[in-house]
């Protein structure tokens, strides 16, 4: 789980905000912060403690976002930051999936997240960039620990598709073929 979580952060833009759904990927996102200081550039942000307005406020105060005015749910509170901030925004792909559809035009895979992007645009780069960085040493086609989800190990293949299609798009068909075996290990 901190591997994956390491992987998480791995995904995000420099500065960029993670918001997280669940216990899962937001404790570990957080004890990879704090004791292996890394990615300690990034806000993760768990979107369930946003219900407390202490948490809450103390989330737009950091990201120099004023409060939404009148009383606010939860999903506005999400929306709020989403739209809002100056900030790249980024949702764990273990997101809630009512936001993940409502935002699905502007939200493009990076890793084991999807960043907001307002314009739509999609940067399959990026994708490779972390394959070559972070994911290519990984041992992601090996026999996993008992008890990992095989949800959890199926969330790579996501981005492995888009550094897949970024190789063939570039005439990279070695690299290509490395993709497609790992993901295809992955996905049985």
């Amino acid at each position: 789980v901190y591997t994956y979580a390491s992987h998480g952060l791995a995904g995000v833009s420099q500065n960029g905000i993670l918001l997280t759904h669940g216990d899962e990927d937001s404790y570990p996102a957080w004890v990879n912060q704090e004791l292996s200081s890394q990615r300690t550039d990034v806000l993760v942000i768990y979107t369930d403690l946003l219900k407390n307005d202490e948490y809450a406020s103390s989330i737009y105060t950091k990201l120099g976002l004023g409060s939404p005015s009148g009383s606010t749910s939860l999903d506005e509170r999400i929306d709020w930051i989403i739209t809002g901030s100056s900030r790249p925004v980024h949702l764990a792909l273990t997101f809630r999936k009512d936001f993940i559809r409502k935002y699905r035009s502007k939200l493009y895979i990076t890793g084991l997240v999807m960043r907001y992007q307002p314009s739509g645009e999609q940067n399959l780069a990026q994708a490779a960039g972390l394959w070559e960085k972070e994911l290519k040493g990984a041992e992601l086609d090996k026999q996993w620990p008992a008890g990992v989800s095989g949800g959890l190990k199926r969330n790579y293949i996501p981005v492995l598709v888009n550094v897949y299609k970024h190789y063939q798009q570039t005439g990279k068909n070695g690299k290509a073929k490395e993709v497609k075996k790992v993901a295809l290990a992955i996905a049985v």
